[in-house]
């Protein structure tokens, strides 16, 4: 099956992939003005049907936002509390999502709020730990990703911190 154009109104999507997957021919570019989701369902004959969605949803455990979530996240990247309104809600869906959570970081560091720091690296940490030993050989290796070691990385800096202004 080759795909030619494809004119769907906003989402951004890595199709090369998706195409892929599905052993489809690449098609041409996307235009984007919305944000949309894709949805794949291999049906019980063998076919495979997509549908276009407009919400957040968790694959293999890593968190996927559509495009206009995207953007406000990167928009309101100073934002403290709407990043970690943000990481929070990923956390209760026991997801991750590297570039919240290494924003959320920095600027709870900034804030001086070491706890609540350590709490999401110790997060990250477990989760990483997780991910790496229940990996299935297939999917993304998220524990490597380059946001979450540095986000590891930085907790004995932070113990370190807690115990002076403890002092």
């Amino acid at each position: 099956m080759t795909i030619s154009k494809y004119c769907v109104s906003g989402f951004r999507y890595r199709m090369k992939k998706l195409f892929g997957w599905f052993g489809l021919k690449r098609g041409d570019e996307i235009s984007q003005s919305k944000s949309l989701e894709i949805e794949a369902v291999i049906t019980s004959d063998g076919g495979t049907s997509l549908s276009l969605r407009d919400s957040r949803q968790v694959i293999n455990s890593s968190t996927q936002l559509p495009a206009s979530s995207i953007d406000e996240m990167v928009a309101r990247k100073h934002d403290l509390e709407y990043q970690l309104a943000l990481t929070r809600s990923i956390i209760e869906e026991n997801s991750i999502l590297p570039y919240p959570f290494e924003r959320t970081i920095i600027l709870l560091r900034n804030a001086k709020r070491y706890d609540e720091e350590i709490e999401i690296c110790n997060y990250i940490e477990n989760y990483c730990k997780k991910a790496e030993a229940n990996w299935d050989g297939q999917s993304a290796m998220i524990w490597k990703s380059p946001r979450l070691e540095r986000c590891v990385a930085r907790i004995p800096k932070i113990q370190e911190l807690i115990t002076k202004s403890q002092t």
